[in-house]
């Protein structure tokens, strides 16, 4: 369908109940899930799951024929694979493993308060900057242990 959708522009109500704009990466990221959470049993459904991955890129290929766009996309899937195989050690990195304890709270701080901080500062761009950054990677760490982490708790247990 998004092939389809692709070359002869189907309704937009089309479109959008059928997510057949973007649809390939969306079925594409469920296998990627089912492969993770399978691993390293179930070949035979694996295998499926990586066809249909294979299918996904390819209908990418077809409906985003630009060559920057095909090794973007291509470099994504990529990436992907080597995550749920467990190929990124880095990413084990302590540092990195913060940020991405903190990063749900950093993205809903980071624009307004980073944009207020540099607004204010006028002391030249690069100390505006490392100030905003640290002013919302604590901000984010505080509502991260103080907020997020305590309300995860209570809604756990409930």
């Amino acid at each position: 369908f998004v092939i389809i959708h692709s070359q002869f522009k189907l309704p937009i109500l089309t479109e959008q109940i059928f997510n057949l704009k973007y649809g390939m990466f969306f079925i594409a990221g469920i296998h990627f899930y089912k492969i993770k959470s399978k691993l390293p049993a179930d070949l035979k459904f694996i295998a499926l799951d990586i066809l249909i991955i294979i299918m996904s890129l390819i209908t990418c290929f077809i409906v985003y024929v630009d060559k920057v766009d095909a090794i973007v996309i291509t470099g994504f899937f990529i990436l992907f694979a080597l995550l749920i195989t467990n190929q990124l050690f880095f990413l084990r990195f302590k540092p990195l493993l913060f940020l991405g304890t903190i990063s749900y709270p950093f993205y809903l701080v980071h624009q307004n308060i980073g944009y207020i901080v540099m607004n204010e500062l006028k002391e030249g761009f690069w100390v505006e900057l490392f100030t905003a950054i640290a002013i919302t990677l604590a901000l984010a760490t505080l509502i991260h242990y103080l907020i997020e982490k305590p309300s995860l708790k209570y809604l756990r247990n409930k």
